[in-house]
Order: structure tokens, then sequence, then C-alpha cells
């Protein structure tokens, strides 16, 4: 009654080879800072999302640790190197391999959206400005 392969057709099972040859490893080794041998799934937003969390981390304790201190100074310069190695690598790759394409950005009202999902944050931001 329940299929063994959901959602696959008989057609549509490539081999084993393409898999590996459509994965992106110099763009996986760039996002994770990690063995590529060991860890070649996984996904290339890991190294984006850990330059973010190190961006925060940088910008947060720079108050309190200084912003003349070496762990903060570290942090900062590392997180934006991987940022703009990430954005830059994603140029480099066609569109259907990337993980944001190029043409994310130039879609017809991308920056309405974009202004509108940050809405939240400026408000949040307004708030703890103004009243803390």
């Amino acid at each position: 009654m329940i299929p063994s392969q959901i959602g696959e057709t008989a057609g549509s099972r490539k081999p084993k080879g393409a898999k590996w040859k459509s994965l992106d490893l110099v763009g996986v080794g760039v996002l994770t800072g990690i063995n590529l041998s060991a860890y070649f799934s996984l996904c290339r937003l890991r190294t984006l999302i850990v330059s973010f969390i190190l961006l925060i981390f940088a910008v947060t304790s720079g108050s309190t640790d200084g912003w003349k201190s070496p762990v903060v100074l570290i942090l900062l310069i590392i997180s934006i190197i991987m940022i703009a190695g990430f954005f830059y690598w994603e140029t480099l790759l066609p569109a259907d391999r990337a993980a944001i394409p190029p043409r994310t950005w130039f879609y017809n009202n991308f920056s309405v959206l974009f202004a509108t999902a940050l809405l939240p944050s400026f408000w949040w931001s307004g708030v703890m400005f103004i009243y803390f």
C-alpha cells in the first residue's frame, strides 16, 4: 500500500556519480570551513550562518570588551571575510547550483519584500533605543 520510494519515478533516477558532480565542494569548504572529505553533504549556508553569528557576537561583545579588543576585531574581520567570500562564490556558480542565485536580488519588488522583512527588527531596535 505504501510505495518504497515516495516521490521518485522510474525515469528520475540519476547515477551516483551525477550527484557528486553536482555538489559544490569549494562552496561547501568556503562556507563551512571544515574538512571536506568528512562532510560532503553539508549545506553551503552553514558558513553564512556561522559568519552572521560571529558578526553578532563581535558587535555585542564590543561594548563590554572594548572595540580594540583582539577578540572583537578578529571575529569581526573573519565574519566579514566569510560573508563576502560566500556571496562572491555564489556569483561564480551556475544559477541552478547556487544556494542564493544572483538573479534573486533583481526580482521585481524584492527590495520591498526585503525592507518589509526588516521592519520588525527596526521596530525592536527603536523600542530598545528609546526605552532602555
